[in-house]
């Protein structure tokens, strides 16, 4: 099930809103449906009115403010959960041991992130600015991890961990020609 939408205030106030919810075959019997929230806010500064009345649109053509949050999944391998037996040979002959040991408890992984950032565009947008600061920490991540060995199981994907990361994302785009027929665009990121 998923539903998003967006919200607009004179149109320099910007909110999107999302949820996603899943059930999956992939998870153990004793987990239910995830929802995964996601929500986004945008402020056009550069289109205030008293921004307007003192900076040209020719020198600042654009100025947005930007913050998000969101919560994606990863999931497990199909048939990941599931108990399962391996045929192998022995002797010259077929033997069953043990294959996957299962997990009745495993989920998805699920990473949630935060990011904000600025925009900035000049000479009517000849010249672009980006720049974003974002951190993401991931909880339950799926691993293969090895069981005791007197269990005499193998390794079985499993829910173990956490994942964190951050960093800054910077991005210039400049377009010194801009013609009918020709353009050329530069890019840096």
């Amino acid at each position: 099930v998923f539903g998003q939408t967006n919200i607009s205030l004179l149109s320099r106030h910007t909110m999107e809103l999302g949820l996603r919810v899943d059930k999956n075959t992939a998870f153990g019997q004793n987990v239910g449906a995830q929802s995964y929230p996601k929500i986004g806010l945008v402020y056009a500064l550069g289109d205030e009115p008293w921004l307007r009345s003192h900076i040209s649109k020719d020198v600042l053509s654009e100025l947005r403010l930007r913050g998000a949050y969101g919560v994606a999944g990863q999931f497990p391998a199909p048939f990941a959960n599931d108990r399962t037996i391996a045929f192998n040979s022995f002797n010259t002959q077929q033997s069953a041991t043990f294959g996957q040991p299962g997990d009745l408890n495993l989920k998805p992984e699920r990473t949630g992130t935060l990011e904000y950032g600025a925009d900035v565009g000049l000479f009517r947008n000849i010249a672009t600015f980006s720049i974003g600061y974002y951190t993401s920490r991931t909880k339950d991540a799926l691993m293969n991890a090895p069981p005791a060995p007197s269990t005499g199981l193998g390794s079985q994907l499993r829910n173990v961990g956490e994942i964190s990361n951050k960093g800054v994302e910077l991005r210039m785009t400049l377009v010194p020609i801009s013609r009918q027929g020709l353009r050329l665009t530069l890019t840096g990121a």
